[in-house]
């Protein structure tokens, strides 16, 4: 799937924003292909009506290009166990 024909429309706009984000440090641009390629589009903003660049995650592949993993969580009381003070916890869901 390609990107939204809202990009082609705000083409300059997207354009001079990757630059900035680029010259900022925030994205860089890579020499290898990508496996997966989400579609981008832009909405206007409510208040301004300036762009707002989105990437349709949905649209992705992601989820099909990636390998399924078995993993064995260890049981809450275990967990509770080897909790100390300090402790830090994290949940990632991509």
């Amino acid at each position: 799937m390609g990107n939204y024909s809202s990009l082609v429309e705000w083409e300059n706009t997207v354009g001079e924003e990757f630059d900035r984000l680029e010259r900022e440090g925030f994205i860089e641009r890579v020499s290898v292909q990508p496996h997966v390629v989400s579609p981008l589009g832009v909405v206007p903003k409510a208040e301004t009506g300036a762009p707002h660049i989105i990437i349709d995650m949905t649209m992705s592949g992601v989820n099909g290009a990636t390998k399924d993993t078995v993993i064995a969580l260890p049981m809450v009381r275990y967990a509770m166990r080897t909790m100390r003070p300090g402790c830090y916890m994290a949940k990632l869901d991509l």
